[in-house]
């Protein structure tokens, strides 16, 4: 192709050709979000990964629980100042009653109160506690009126099981409970390779802030 230029002339080719300014960035505003999600899912490893993580949300196949605002928001029902109502989990105070059905996921530490059990009987499910599957049995006191609390039959967060009903105090909520407690927020962890990039990239990256005239336009 042909090109032709006038000496001492910007003008004439001041919009036909570019200016003489260089880049060596890789992307724009516009084509940052598009391209660079096209180059990591281009490798099969990240396909492979976005995957699994859409498999940890089926709750058929995932021992994971696929979402904690599922736990906060479900429905459950509980007497407040003596009404009998439906609230979301995550609005159950100490103190408040809280009545389950059979294979209802007990939403915080309770004190057995009373079961659909004529001699006060309810079996529970701890596997999310201790991890044994095998049916636990709690007993509802005769009298609960005036005992100590501590001789009251105390269900943490667990399953109701072979049990229609069944009713308690709510004494532990939210982080307190003994689930709650167990979770914890793990340590971050970094191995002697990742340690020693991190120290690299700080010092390379300290080395071009101090000399600025060695970076690329």
């Amino acid at each position: 192709m042909k090109r032709y230029a006038y000496i001492n002339d910007d003008d004439s080719f001041q919009e036909l050709y570019r200016d003489n300014r260089t880049s060596n960035t890789k992307y724009s505003v516009l084509n940052f979000l598009p391209k660079n999600l096209w180059e990591q899912f281009s490798r099969f490893m990240n396909q492979y990964f976005l995957l699994i993580a859409c498999l940890q949300l089926w709750p058929l196949i995932t021992p994971v629980n696929p979402a904690s605002t599922w736990a906060n928001e479900r429905e459950v029902w509980v007497v407040q100042n003596g009404i009998k109502k439906l609230i979301q989990a995550q609005n159950i105070r100490v103190g408040n009653i809280v009545w389950l059905r059979e294979n209802d996921e007990v939403p915080c530490d309770l004190v057995l109160m009373g079961t659909s059990d004529a001699q006060g009987l309810c079996y529970v499910e701890t596997s999310a506690l201790d991890g044994e599957t095998d049916l636990k049995t709690r007993v509802v006191p005769p009298a609960c009126m005036g005992i100590d609390a501590e001789l009251l039959q105390k269900i943490k967060t667990c399953y109701l099981r072979n049990t229609e009903l069944g009713c308690g105090v709510a004494i532990y909520t939210g982080n307190e409970t003994k689930l709650g407690m167990s979770r914890g927020v793990p340590e971050p962890k970094l191995t002697a390779v990742d340690a020693m990039i991190d120290k690299l990239t700080g010092l390379v990256t300290f080395g071009r802030i101090l000399r600025p005239e060695s970076n690329g336009v």
